[in-house]
């Protein structure tokens, strides 16, 4: 009896990997068929084959990179296309739901897996920035050291942190104690002019109180939801998130606030990622035109990180969604050296570091653990508009939707006490 269970065990060991392979392999042949009989484009089907490819391959375990480099060149149009394809596809509406593991390997650029600042290519010795751009998307699986820390349990508020000026005049010290780079970039001591960014005053004079407005929230993916949010329920987005730090820096700190509500990742009806920084910019700066009087813009976003991490703090007795301020240094990697990017310049870089610097040793200073560590990668970002222009992440799509807007009473806080003259 002893002998044919272990047989049976056996057959079992080699046929179940078999079948798992055989489910691959159909689901495979399944989205390639679909694509090339709708398109009758060849191009598009070895564009999948390829994604399909690379998916896989960031997906392994073997993958010990932070960010895969990103060698498949395809047109925007036909990328869309294929999005949209695959969304509206069998295997999307069937297996994803019955087979979710297969779901995690083969899935291409879920939401809820894509950053904020939206993976862009690295380029290689070979490569040239002419194609690439901050829109450009890549599904993101390195989660930073500190976020796994994290894990799914409530961090209580410690005492308050300060560091001394000879700490932070240190690059070591930032490198390992406020800043996140990003995989994609090497930053070395001499690519960040740290005492520049020290000397710098990011005060706002009369900030509250005041006829004109003072500042501008808006939000480049205005789509950005949590994980109890209701579906088509503006206020239960970022947008209403920003409704809330809003109503808060009015009634309590008396600063006249703009809220902008514009939707850049929605393009033709379609929700659409794709060149929203693009699309933000011009609206943002007419606004800026219009009304001199703003010394402070503020792009509010929500993060996406793995489904089983939860950025959730306690803060005044609430639970609480924690925040990340967010830099782009306007340059790439080109021949293993960071390069400008003369195509998207940003004279504030500078002055957008000091203030996020400011911001984060603020919050630091007021609720230590309310801040995630500063995340710094490639490219503008829309942080061009003004000296103290910042992008600010609340929490992930793991976070409920009041938790993200119990931050927004500390975060206005440290705002206000970080700008007032």
């Amino acid at each position: 009896m002893q002998i044919v269970k272990t047989r049976t065990y056996n057959k079992l060991i080699i046929i179940l990997p078999l079948v798992v392979i055989s489910i691959l392999t159909l689901v495979f042949i399944i989205r390639v068929i679909e694509v090339y009989q709708k398109t009758n484009n060849k191009s598009i089907a070895k564009a999948m084959v390829e994604g399909i490819s690379d998916r896989i391959y960031d997906s392994l375990p073997s993958s010990a990179v932070p960010l895969i480099e990103y060698t498949l060149e395809m047109e925007k149009e036909n990328k869309q296309y294929l999005e949209k394809q695959y969304k509206n596809s069998n295997y999307n509406k069937y297996y994803a739901k019955n087979f979710p593991l297969l779901s995690y390997v083969m899935d291409y650029d879920e939401e809820t897996y894509e950053t904020v600042a939206e993976i862009y290519p690295i380029l290689s010795d070979t490569d040239s920035f002419n194609n690439g751009n901050e829109d450009d998307e890549y599904n993101w699986q390195e989660i930073p050291e500190e976020i796994i820390q994290a894990g799914s349990s409530h961090t209580l508020q410690q005492n308050p942190i300060v560091y001394t000026k000879e700490q932070i005049s240190s690059f070591d010290f930032l490198s390992k104690s406020i800043y996140t780079f990003d995989g994609s970039i090497t930053v070395k001591e001499g690519d960040i002019d740290i005492q520049k960014i020290l000397s710098r005053d990011i005060t706002i004079g009369n900030l509250s109180n005041t006829k004109d407005p003072k500042v501008l929230i808006y939000h480049t993916h205005s789509q950005e939801a949590y994980t109890d949010s209701k579906p088509g329920v503006e206020s239960d987005t970022v947008v209403g998130v920003g409704d809330e730090l809003a109503r808060i820096l009015k009634e309590n700190y008396g600063v006249n606030v703009i809220h902008h509500k514009g939707k850049y990742d929605i393009f033709n009806g379609i929700p659409d990622r794709t060149q929203s920084y693009s699309r933000a910019e011009i609206p943002i700066q007419e606004i800026l035109d219009k009304y001199p009087s703003i010394e402070l813009v503020i792009d509010l976003h929500r993060d996406g990180v793995g489904n089983n991490i939860r950025l959730v703090t306690e803060i005044n007795g609430k639970p609480t969604a924690k925040i990340m301020f967010f830099n782009g240094l306007c340059k790439v990697m080109k021949n293993g050296k960071l390069v400008d990017l003369n195509e998207t310049p940003n004279p504030y870089i500078a002055e957008n570091m000091a203030f996020s610097l400011s911001l984060h040793l603020k919050a630091l200073e007021l609720y230590p653990s309310l801040p995630r560590r500063i995340y710094v990668r490639g490219y503008r970002y829309n942080l061009h508009f003004m000296p103290n222009t910042m992008l600010v992440e609340i929490g992930a799509q793991t976070n409920t939707v009041q938790e993200a807007k119990n931050a927004m009473e500390p975060l206005a806080k440290i705002i206000f006490e970080t700008c007032s003259d």
